[in-house]
């Protein structure tokens, strides 16, 4: 693996997870009372205009929205696992190294402190078969909420 390739599997993968909370959102707010809360009141629209809260806007984290969506969808296979949040939290909070200037690097994620010590809670080695199994791992869960669309018709 070289710079090239890791760069484009991280906005693979930042891709999907992107796309995955869009649908997740998308699915909430088909099934909300707000007739117009389809995203189209966001077109035209500008820093510093203000548009209700719905479930494009709301201020809900990925685990809030995936309990949300899980709460509403009638099929329990089609629930999406919350494991997600913890490959987009990882990425967003951890820290990427490498002990040398060699690929692949590595992710770390740490606990909080406590008594002035640091646990690591997860250490991987971004390789592009890491890169290609949390990205069908994430498409997995969207295509469980596109079949959720689809049944609502």
């Amino acid at each position: 693996m070289d710079d090239d390739a890791h760069a484009l599997g991280l906005g693979r993968l930042i891709a999907n997870l992107q796309s995955l909370e869009l649908m997740l959102r998308a699915y909430l707010a088909l099934t909300s009372d707000d007739e117009e809360a389809d995203g189209r009141r966001l077109i035209g629209k500008g820093v510093g205009d203000k548009v209700p809260e719905d479930p494009f806007t709301d201020y809900d984290s990925l685990r809030q929205v995936i309990r949300r969506y899980n709460a509403k969808v009638a099929d329990p296979e089609l629930s999406v696992s919350e494991d997600v949040v913890e490959i987009r939290d990882a990425l967003a909070h951890g820290r990427i190294s490498a002990w040398s200037p060699e690929f692949p690097l590595q992710l770390l994620t740490f606990a909080k402190p406590q008594d002035a010590t640091v646990e690591i809670t997860q250490l991987v080695t971004l390789t592009e078969e890491w890169f290609a199994e949390q990205r069908r791992h994430v498409f997995a869960q969207a295509q469980k909420v596109e079949r959720a669309r689809r049944q609502l018709g």
